[in-house]
């Protein structure tokens, strides 16, 4: 059964996009972002849901002030200039490079690099995520539900305030969405804030306080995920089959 839907907060957003346009370089088609606006509010979980090369990943790298727009403005708490970089982090879809570290040295090296202490805060990010009895694992060897939890901790080493994440869940099977899910309701929990891609508006709708569709560069609307479930349900749902006519009586 899915949660009870959260009331969408009314204080000012968390992050503000508004109007954002972008254009790839040397592109013969037409902009990937054409007006994008969306807002994420505390304690919220927004899910851009969009197709293959539709401008997720781009949005999320705008939102992390990592890519400036050539149209429209962004805005993190209601200020212009980027944010610091410990509130707000990053989830790509496949952090990891060194696929011969295990879990535990992937997650200190990360710490370490960012200036924490190495070993207190990967053990407090590991124990986030449930991920004690698999640090020694190696990240090669891993499951893809191992590696997305992986990913979180990495972000969650620094404490952030928004996390922006590139399909958490898509590549997972629905016992790894479950932990997925637990962390990310968990982080909003405490106040944390998540917008989140996918290519899959089905896995997501447990997961989301509202469903943003990204078409054609444009956000086509943000609506609550269960109306989306439903609608998808019956769109996918199997044709009955077709009744064979029945035979008139032959006159003798």
């Amino acid at each position: 059964m899915c949660p009870p839907r959260r009331e969408r907060p009314l204080s000012a957003p968390v992050l503000a996009l508004r109007e954002l346009v972008y254009r790839a370089p040397r592109a013969p088609t037409p902009r990937v972002l054409d007006g994008v606006t969306l807002d994420v509010h505390a304690g919220e979980i927004v899910v851009l849901v969009g197709a293959p090369r539709s401008g997720k990943s781009l949005i999320l790298a705008l939102a992390a002030a990592l890519v400036e727009p050539q149209g429209g403005r962004v805005r993190w708490w209601g200020v212009a200039a980027p944010p610091a970089a410990r509130d707000v982090a990053l989830v790509p879809d496949d952090p990891f490079a060194l696929g011969f570290l295990t879990i535990g040295e992937q997650l200190r090296l990360a710490a370490l690099r960012l200036g924490s202490d190495d070993e207190r805060a990967a053990e407090r990010a590991m124990s986030t995520t449930s991920l004690g009895l698999v640090a020694a694992k190696r990240i090669a060897n891993c499951t893809a539900g191992e590696r997305a939890r992986a990913a979180l901790a990495m972000a969650l080493l620094v404490a952030p305030r928004l996390l922006l994440v590139d399909l958490p869940l898509d590549a997972l099977n629905a016992a790894e969405r479950r932990d997925v899910r637990d962390i990310l309701r968990a982080f909003t929990d405490r106040g944390g804030s998540v917008l989140a891609t996918s290519r899959e508006p089905m896995a997501c709708a447990a997961l989301a306080t509202r469903v943003a569709l990204l078409r054609r560069g444009r956000i086509g609307a943000t609506v609550d995920p269960l109306p989306v479930t439903r609608t998808l349900r019956v769109a996918e749902a199997p044709l009955p089959p077709a009744r064979r006519p029945r035979r008139g009586f032959a006159r003798r």
